[in-house]
């Protein structure tokens, strides 16, 4: 019978994984195991196998899923609020476009499009102005 941290392959008694630094192990290799019940997830913001490597998103990028991806960047006329540090799990940057724009606020989006003369913003749209007549007060 194999011993704990050990499971039976054959005829031989094999070394169970043993998770990298930034992962968490569960299920277990028990003394008598015929199989290597260890899984290996890198933590949030770490990408890898688990095993032999868990590697931390860096600075302007976030985990999602197996991967880094940049973060938001805002245009140069939006407000940039929160920040993706490195080891970030979700992008927690927000663009907001100023009075008067329409868009997401983001280069990669639709950024912050000027409404035109003759209109207003009025939610995410442009919206035309009301005319008045010339004899309005």
């Amino acid at each position: 019978q194999c011993s704990a941290g050990t499971y039976q392959s054959g005829s031989v008694c094999t070394p169970c994984k043993v998770c990298s630094t930034n992962a968490k192990t569960t299920g277990a290799c028990s003394a008598g195991s015929t199989s290597d019940m260890i899984v290996c997830t890198c933590n949030a913001g770490f990408i890898g196998d688990g095993v032999s490597v868990c590697n931390q998103c860096s600075s302007g990028t976030y985990q999602n899923g197996s991967k880094c991806s940049p973060c938001a960047v805002c245009v140069s006329v939006a407000t940039t609020s929160g920040s993706c540090p490195a080891g970030s799990s979700s992008d927690a940057v927000s663009c907001t476009c100023p009075s008067g724009y329409i868009g997401d606020g983001t280069s990669l989006g639709s950024g912050c499009l000027q409404c035109p003369a003759g209109t207003y913003q009025l939610g995410q749209r442009c919206k035309n102005c009301t005319v008045c007549s010339a004899n309005a007060a």
